[in-house]
């Protein structure tokens, strides 16, 4: 019997994924083939730094292309042992080096970073669970493998020295949160450096504390969306600051607390190497809420305004970014910003400024050599690794890449695609899922009368599609197809709809009112959407629906969904397409 040995590196979202479709590949070729031994064996090996794995629990479907689901930390070993064993191997090691052959064959060099207590005898004698301790140093041979080994978190230089180290937080995995929470408990001022997701859900679950809020950008979230929906977003956040507005997403949250990881361990990882990225709702796996030392509750205000309604003000330096840092007598940070060299006081500062593939100089980067006669491995100008839409193959046949550390190929995809790219949790799950499937799909074309087609796992990755579900400032967000217009020609266009907090009030009643609805439930849902605060804006051109971007509970992703992927032409509908009382099933009829 041949044997075909996959190894999957790195423990994140992308290669917990990619090691989970492909575990349940092997079970369905070993079911198919019960009474007749298939003509290949597939050993299945996951490598990682860290001794943690971090898979996605309790998905919650929205639609076809759109989930939310937990994010749960597992000792590596423990996971394998308990829910793989048999279908796969652990091997708690960093990976160094890959080294393709001229003749195509390969190998993984790992270093091990010894793990104690995981691997002790009883463990080593348990034949149920294939898990090996790699030694210092070791050569890994292998046919196909999926690289997924993230990112790194950009910190600005300003804030790398010495002197104000311990002062700078970087929130990237569980350790760095837990560390923060630690933190926070004695602070009263912070600033916050970045615009991104992390960013934003930090500074609105951030209580007791007052913040500056340091952004490069004109609004905030640019990395999502325009200055329009961040406008929309701190108003009606400024409107219910005294926590009333909460409740439009009582049922959300509620929801996320009962599907939240029960178990929240802390990853032990080495040195500079980051364990794999938190994930969505990160602030849930304790407190879904930050408390500074300070006893009131911070408001949003303007860049420069000192607003306070109950609270010490949120100052949002919009255009800014951090020349210098430097460390007083008394310990606390000052911050030069460019804007106007304005000085910024704080006692703690945290780095939210994105991530960027690792390069050769960061630790826990993997260098890949490619012998002469061997096609290199083509990398962009970040250093992420280049791979083809729908197979996330690189340019090395049999080595694939996933999640952050990858660029897909966007030249390659169809005009009509409404997909780009993002480093999101969400992108980086159906990544894994979709490298596995290509890597079935290729031990498939070796043995193609012995193993079962791979064709029904197509959903894993859908290039057609862009679609993430998360929150910000407590609202949900929800972001389809090409929802800010990119890429597209000036023909698109843009129709929108908003209702306000106060709008809401206006209205007569709270943002729960209406949800109690008939003795029987029915259409209380739907009455309660009717007089909740939203914003929805649709993206066309050429007569159909490229895009769409909802805020709040508006029960339109579903059909947005279908009208973006249908091509079904909605120009003669007009405003209706964003009426809340116009239903958008007669679309269709």
């Amino acid at each position: 019997m041949e044997e075909r040995h996959v190894v999957v590196i790195g423990g994140g979202v992308a290669g917990a994924a990619c090691l989970e479709a492909l575990v349940g590949l092997r079970k369905q070729m070993a079911a198919r083939d019960a009474h007749t031994p298939p003509p290949v064996r597939v050993r299945i090996s996951i490598v990682s730094a860290s001794p943690m794995l971090k898979r996605a629990t309790n998905e919650v479907r929205l639609s076809r292309a759109l989930s939310e689901f937990d994010v749960e930390l597992r000792q590596g070993a423990e996971l394998v042992r308990t829910e793989y064993a048999g279908d796969a191997q652990w091997l708690c090691a960093a990976a160094q080096r890959l080294v393709v052959q001229a003749d195509g064959r390969k190998y993984l060099e790992v270093l091990g970073l010894g793990e104690p207590g995981l691997h002790d005898k009883k463990q080593r004698r348990d034949r149920t669970c294939k898990m090996a301790r790699a030694p210092q140093i070791a050569k890994v041979p292998f046919d196909y493998c999926c690289i997924a080994t993230g990112a790194r978190p950009v910190v600005p230089s300003c804030l790398q020295h010495p002197d104000i180290q311990r002062r700078v937080h970087v929130i990237r995995d569980l350790d760095s949160i837990h560390a923060f929470r630690n933190v926070l408990s004695g602070v009263s001022r912070m600033a916050v450096v970045g615009n991104g997701g992390i960013a934003l859900e930090l500074v609105h679950a951030t209580r007791n504390c007052e913040i500056a809020w340091i952004v490069r950008d004109t609004h905030i979230g640019n990395a999502f969306f325009d200055a329009e929906v961040a406008q929309y977003l701190i108003d009606n956040r400024r409107l219910d600051s005294d926590g009333s507005g909460d409740e439009e997403n009582a049922d959300l949250h509620a929801r996320r607390k009962d599907r939240r990881e029960s178990k929240v361990q802390q990853s032990p990882t080495s040195g500079d190497i980051y364990g794999a990225a938190v994930g969505p709702d990160w602030l849930g796996g304790s407190d879904s809420v930050l408390h500074g030392g300070w006893k009131k509750r911070p408001c949003l205000a303007a860049a420069g305004v000192s607003e306070s309604t109950g609270g010490r003000p949120l100052r949002i330096y919009y255009d800014s970014h951090v020349l210098s840092a430097e460390q007083t007598h008394d310990g606390q940070v000052c911050l030069t910003l460019s804007e106007g060299r304005e000085k910024v006081m704080c006692d703690v500062v945290v780095a939210a400024t994105g991530v960027v593939p690792c390069t050769s100089s960061d630790p826990g980067y993997l260098e890949v050599c490619c012998e002469r006669g061997a096609p290199p491995l083509v990398r962009d100008h970040e250093g992420a690794i280049v791979v083809e839409p729908g197979s996330l193959v690189t340019s090395v046949p049999g080595i694939y890449a996933a999640g952050d550390c990858s660029r897909v190929n966007t030249n390659s995809l169809s005009a009509e695609s409404n997909w780009f790219q993002m480093r999101l949790w969400s992108q980086a799950r159906k990544a894994g899922h979709c490298a596995a499937q290509s890597i079935y799909t290729a031990i498939q074309r070796e043995f193609p009368e012995h193993i079962p087609d791979a064709a029904h796992l197509a959903s894993g990755l859908e290039f057609e599609l862009f679609a993430h579900a998360t929150q910000f400032f407590g609202r949900r967000v929800v972001l389809l197809g090409l929802y800010g217009a990119q890429n597209l020609s000036s023909r698109a266009y843009m129709i929108k709809n908003e209702r306000s907090v106060l709008d809401v009030e206006q209205m007569g009643g709270g943002e729960g009112e209406g949800k109690e609805g008939d003795n029987d439930g029915s259409g209380g849902d739907e009455e309660a959407e009717q007089k909740s605060p939203f914003f929805v804006r649709v993206v066309l051109q050429d007569g159909v629906m490229r895009g769409a971007l909802l805020v709040g509970e508006t029960g339109r992703e579903e059909t947005y969904e279908n009208l973006i992927l249908s091509r079904f032409p909605v120009e003669n509908f007009g405003n209706q397409l964003v009426d809340p009382s116009f239903d958008l099933a007669d679309i269709f009829d």
